[in-house]
């Protein structure tokens, strides 16, 4: 996931404002203003509660070519339960189809409105986004609400989407040697835990899946008080908040998603090896890590950009410039993936798998002997890096989103980019010297 922030200044305005919206099977649906930021003079971000639990977001912005229609669930991996893994990516998949015998599926309608449409499936939560031309955004709502609302799995449509997961194992996990690595380090990693079994699922699980399994998944958690609806382009909020409630004010509030319970089990050093050969010697290394809340997601977001994912990072200092060992060294899926911070290592030919290793444990003194300007430095870096990436409307959504999701509130999305950032070099420090040693390691090496 990419983040998303603005290197100007951000203001919050806290207001608690009822705006009386359409009516909505004979009544009418106020939605309460929370806040409003002030991203430039020309742009700002609304963020709005609905009696039914919905949080919708809008972002005005005339410049947009195209408006991104962008829901979030809170609902992925780690809510499902052995004998039913990988019931959550399925409804990514499931979500496209038609609704009812014999209309068109979710492709159609939406392609006839030139828009392009994809969805994703991660830990916490599933994603799916619409962009569509700004004067086709009433009936993108109304179509999105409608599949949002009224989806019935049948045996047919579960069949014709369990063997399109079959496709992803086979051209995926069963193939791509990256793929291996990372799924084999969760299941190294986290015995017995939500984490365990990644994404996609036990394969076992994808045949055991039944309609009525899929039904009462979505009964239970695709309810308005664990969604996020996020819009940017060239809208009238006015119009916007009338067609939401319009569409999805009648929807029914159900139970609140609640993640695991974090996994308890002692650290210690974990080695494994995948099961598919790769032509290139490389391994992934995972530390398991807390998930912070508030500012303190800041400590565990720069150690890993200073470690591994800055464009020169301590790690490319020492093992790709310095000792020469590794044709790269980078750290892998951070935002998107949780529980753990990973980096990816390919080793040149003449290296040992411990002699890369001992480089990698030598960063924690490395990152004790930063200069506290080489320490500002990055932290300057960092930050402009992810000012850079609002210029593409769908991932300033794609940011809020996350932040709100993974953080509580989408005000996380734009204070990362505020000057300056309050965090200490010692409190990382205690942060890497904790959680980023051997004892913490889970290391899964291709075969060679």
């Amino acid at each position: 996931m990419k983040r998303v922030f603005y290197t100007v200044a951000v203001v919050f305005i806290l207001v608690v404002t009822m705006a009386p919206l359409s009516a909505v099977a004979g009544k009418t649906v106020n939605a309460t203003l929370k806040q409003a930021i002030t991203i430039s003079p020309k742009l700002k971000v609304y963020e709005y509660h609905y009696p039914n639990g919905l949080t919708v977001v809008l972002v005005p912005n005339k410049k947009a070519p195209r408006t991104t229609v962008y829901h979030l669930v809170k609902v992925g991996s780690l809510h499902e339960r052995p004998g039913i893994t990988g019931i959550a990516h399925l409804f990514e998949h499931m979500m496209f189809r038609p609704l009812r015998p014999g209309a068109p599926g979710f492709d159609d309608l939406v392609k006839g409105l030139g828009a392009s449409k994809n969805a994703t499936t991660r830990f916490a939560s599933t994603h799916y986004y619409t962009l569509a031309p700004a004067k086709h955004l009433q009936r993108v709502l109304e179509i999105e609400a409608d599949r949002f609302q009224h989806l019935q799995v049948t045996k047919e449509l579960l069949d014709v989407e369990r063997e399109a997961v079959r496709s992803e194992y086979s051209t995926g996990l069963d193939a791509n040697p990256i793929w291996d690595l990372w799924f084999t380090i969760y299941r190294a990693a986290f015995r017995k835990h939500p984490y365990e079994w990644m994404i996609t699922g036990f394969r076992e699980d994808l045949e055991k899946i039944t309609a009525k399994d899929c039904n009462e998944f979505f009964a239970k958690y695709y309810k308005p008080n664990n969604v996020g609806l996020f819009i940017a382009g060239d809208f009238s909020r006015k119009k916007v908040l009338k067609w939401i409630s319009q569409y999805y004010g009648g929807w029914v509030s159900g139970e609140k998603t609640e993640l695991p319970l974090a996994y308890q089990h002692n650290d210690k050093y974990v080695f494994q090896q995948g099961k598919l050969k790769s032509s290139v010697r490389r391994f992934l290394i995972g530390y398991r890590i807390p998930e912070w809340q508030g500012e303190r997601r800041y400590i565990v977001e720069v150690a890993n950009y200073i470690l591994f994912a800055a464009n020169y990072s301590l790690a490319d200092r020492r093992l790709l410039f310095d000792q020469k060992l590794v044709s790269m060294v980078s750290s892998f899926n951070f935002d998107y993936a949780r529980g753990m911070a990973k980096v990816l290592v390919n080793l040149l030919p003449a290296t040992t798998l411990q002699q890369a290793m001992g480089a990698i444990d030598a960063l924690r003194q490395d990152f004790r002997n930063l200069p506290e300007r080489e320490f500002q430095a990055y932290l300057r870096q960092w930050q402009i890096s992810l000012a850079e990436s609002i210029q593409r409307n769908f991932v300033l959504v794609e940011g809020l989103s996350h932040s709100w999701n993974k953080f509580g509130d989408i005000k996380y999305a734009i204070e990362e980019s505020r000057q300056p950032l309050k965090v200490e070099k010692g409190s990382v420090q205690t942060f890497i010297d904790r959680y980023f040693v051997k004892s913490n390691m889970v290391v899964v090496s291709n075969k060679s």
